[in-house]
């Protein structure tokens, strides 16, 4: 089932917002010399507001303003527990005199310098420490991101279902398309940011944020509910000329899942590892198709009479003696590669004397007899089998010894 990470009244380990609010922090484009800004307040019914002002102007074109909780989640993300993260959101109003545009004097058709209304955000994960810079900066780390747009007609709550796979790698709000996948059980830091699409939209902007849970791997869609998939960033023609700007601005794709009647669902999609194994069922199903259909016409080429075949419309087909002999070579190449292989083995075997079958580098191994001289080693097979014993005791040391030496010693083989 669900299990919910920040919510109203969240069950342990998740934590209320109210609870979890010392842990999040503005990260503005301020740091960048910007003038956006942001802010985290929980409302009476428990429920966190995301609020502030995204300005385009100082940056030119640039600008995004988030609040990040920067340490690891109260609930454990696992991607063999869940299937991803489901966010429950609500647009809100942004307060009266909320604006701190820094032109305010300058007559503009959108406050900030954008072209729309704030309407799209990004929940963010991050799976790496960014390191500090000397003048007190973090540096820049890859972060995956699900970004999910409100429509302006809607009032009632959005229940947004995050896949893993949805989350896109970007760096510096550039998609990264060679980086590796989302890893949930490493997951670092989150954020939620309202972003400028580089002038796409700006001014002032309110989110409500009601829950972030997990979403489980296998959801039960109630009968009774209506639930719409819709994977588009607005439905108003002004909206639609809006992402298509952004799309070729940022080459970013943006997915907003959400349905028409409260309390609203979406479907959540097939997780990669779901995916690849429908394609192996598949491929395999096919090929066991295709193997029974192969055999079931090797079976009639070999055993129809040739009246048969032509009374079928087959008019040409190869000499059916091929039918048997195939078969029969197959079987003969089979047999003779094991024989060939097992020849092989047995040539390669080292002799049941040879200390290779019995130790490895690190063995003590007496050294062989000198050739220059008349003393014999006193494990040597052939002195054993002239004297029948040792012909001087031994030195102390462990050996590591071959199994003809053994049985020489065991068995006292040859003439005394």
């Amino acid at each position: 089932m669900s299990q919910p990470i920040f919510a109203s009244n969240a069950a342990p380990p998740g934590q209320s917002w109210q609870a979890s609010l010392p842990h999040w922090h503005a990260v503005n484009d301020t740091l960048r010399g910007g003038s956006s800004s942001s802010a985290l307040r929980i409302l009476d019914d428990g429920a966190a507001l995301f609020s502030g002002f995204l300005d385009t102007t100082t940056l030119g074109g640039a600008g995004f303003a988030s609040q990040a909780y920067q340490q690891p989640l109260p609930v454990p993300l696992s991607a063999a527990k869940h299937a991803g993260l489901c966010l429950t959101v609500r647009r809100a109003a942004p307060a009266a005199g909320a604006s701190n545009s820094p032109l305010p004097n300058q007559q503009q058709q959108q406050p900030g310098g954008g072209r729309a209304p704030v309407s799209a955000f990004v929940l963010t994960l991050r799976t790496e420490e960014p390191a500090m810079r000397p003048d007190g900066r973090r540096e820049s780390v890859i972060a995956y991101e699900f970004r999910f747009e409100l429509p302006a007609e809607a009032d009632a709550p959005l229940v947004l279902h995050a896949p893993w796979h949805a989350f896109e790698p970007h760096y510096r709000g550039r998609p990264k398309p060679d980086a590796p996948p989302l890893r949930p059980q490493d997951v670092k830091a989150c954020s939620f940011m309202a972003r400028s699409d580089f002038g796409s939209q700006s001014g002032d902007f309110a989110l409500r944020l009601v829950e972030l849970a997990t979403l489980p791997l296998k959801e039960e869609k109630p009968a009774a509910m209506h639930v719409a998939e819709q994977v588009s960033l607005v439905s108003s023609e002004a909206s639609a000329s809006q992402a298509s700007h952004r799309s070729s601005a940022t080459g970013e794709k943006a997915a907003s899942l959400y349905s028409s009647s409260p309390p609203r669902s979406v479907l959540p999609l097939q997780d990669a590892e779901s995916a690849a194994r429908l394609r192996t069922e598949a491929c395999g199903f096919t090929l066991y198709l295709l193997m029974t259909l192969l055999a079931l016409l090797w079976l009639l080429w070999a055993l129809l009479p040739d009246r048969a075949l032509r009374a079928l419309g087959v008019g040409w087909y190869p000499a059916r003696h091929w039918a048997f002999l195939i078969p029969a070579w197959s079987a003969i190449a089979v047999l003779a590669t094991y024989a060939m292989f097992l020849a092989r083995n047995l040539s390669k075997q080292a002799s049941i004397d040879d200390l290779s079958v019995l130790v490895d580098s690190h063995a003590n191994i007496m050294p062989a007899s000198s050739p220059a001289s008349d003393e014999k080693n006193p494990l040597d097979i052939a002195s054993l089998r002239e004297t029948g014993a040792e012909n001087h005791a031994f030195s102390g040391d462990l050996y590591a010894l071959p199994p003809g030496v053994v049985s020489a010693h065991r068995f006292h083989f040859g003439e005394r």
